[in-house]
């Protein structure tokens, strides 16, 4: 098992790729748009090495359709302190282009992928992996700085609307 500098285990780009496979979770999307750093949460699926995303009319799939350089980003963590106690991290470095090929329109829509917002779009993004890097770490270690273990998903409190709370 390889490690890095501060004792994380390093994955292999297969192992990262499984992980993203098996994942029901949120990636965040970082691109470049008029000058500024862009990131944004959105949900994916792995389909044949290839995270695939479901977007709507606006900026992002303007930004996103033109074959343009993106790193998405995915964070693993136990659901509660009864799991595992490793957390992981992948990051990807590629190229997003818009679904346009009739087969492999059907294989994205047949992934199922639902976004959570009210009008998700029926437009679909590939993002072609160029590099890919991970990382899986022991969350008992955030212990040593002083950082409790991650609470499970009940202790998120949330106000109407779904929103969490704002803080001071």
């Amino acid at each position: 098992m390889e490690t890095d500098q501060r004792g994380a285990e390093v994955l292999s780009p297969g192992e990262c790729i499984d992980l993203l496979s098996c994942c029901r979770s949120v990636g965040h999307i970082g691109f470049a748009s008029k000058g500024r750093v862009v990131i944004l949460p959105l949900n994916f699926a792995v389909h044949r090495g290839d995270i695939v995303l479901r977007v709507g009319p606006g900026a992002l799939l303007d930004s996103l359709s033109r074959g343009r350089n993106v790193s998405f980003e995915v964070d693993g963590m136990p659901a509660s302190r009864l799991d595992e106690s490793s957390a992981w991290s992948v990051l990807v470095h590629g190229v997003a282009e818009t679904v346009r090929d009739p087969v492999e329109l059907a294989d994205a829509t047949a992934l199922g992928l639902t976004p959570a917002v009210p009008d998700a779009g029926q437009v679909y993004v590939r993002i072609r992996p160029r590099a890919i890097s991970g990382r899986r770490f022991d969350v008992a270690g955030l212990a040593r700085y002083g950082l409790p273990p991650p609470p499970g998903p009940e202790a998120h409190p949330r106000r109407r609307r779904g929103r969490y709370p704002r803080t001071a």
